[in-house]
């Protein structure tokens, strides 16, 4: 069993490059929207930030513990936003590593021009993501949410010319996926 951390800024293509990747391999989609979707309908918006990411983290950590009992391969989608998600993405590693659970990190990334075309995509309103130009550029200014994880080791892909369909063929020869 492995995780793959797919990341990148808003409108990169994780969650349609992972959709991807689980049709040409063995792996299972989790996506951290979901996790928030489930505290969102419990607590709606009335939760503090501390408490949201803790809950968030253990949710995660648990679904992760399981599926290593099944010896599921899984594609999780995660937003990184140094420096705000350092300490976050730091103890996330030492829990995989203290389960022994194999983890790699891919890192899509894609030119701005593209980015803001993508987050006027039709599917993003459905799933309630981000889909002003104007927010989008508010939010990458204020963020820092096209940044690489500095310490740990990344495969980076430029998706900018490249199908969801490319880019997860590209991921599985670099990673060697089954």
């Amino acid at each position: 069993m492995e995780i793959i951390i797919i990341y990148g800024p808003p409108a990169s293509g994780k969650t349609t490059v992972t959709k991807e990747l689980c049709k040409i391999t063995r792996g299972k989609f989790f996506p951290h929207n979901i996790i928030f979707d489930l505290i969102y309908s419990i607590f709606e918006k009335n939760i503090k930030d501390g408490d949201l990411w803790n809950l968030y983290e253990n949710i995660k950590i648990n679904i992760i513990k399981t599926a290593k009992k099944k010896q599921t391969t899984l594609f999780l989608t995660e937003i990184y936003d140094k420096p705000l998600s350092n300490e976050r993405f730091k103890k996330f590693i030492k829990e995989l590593d203290r389960s022994r659970i194999k983890y790699k990190f891919v890192k899509i990334s894609c030119c701005t021009e593209e980015l803001l075309k993508r987050v006027k995509g039709i599917n993003r309103k459905k799933h309630k993501k981000i889909t002003s130009r104007t927010e989008y550029q508010k939010l990458m200014m204020e963020s820092k949410l096209n940044e690489e994880i500095p310490f740990v080791k990344n495969l980076i892909i430029d998706n900018t010319d490249l199908s969801a369909k490319k880019t997860a063929e590209k991921i599985k020869k670099e990673l060697k996926i089954k």
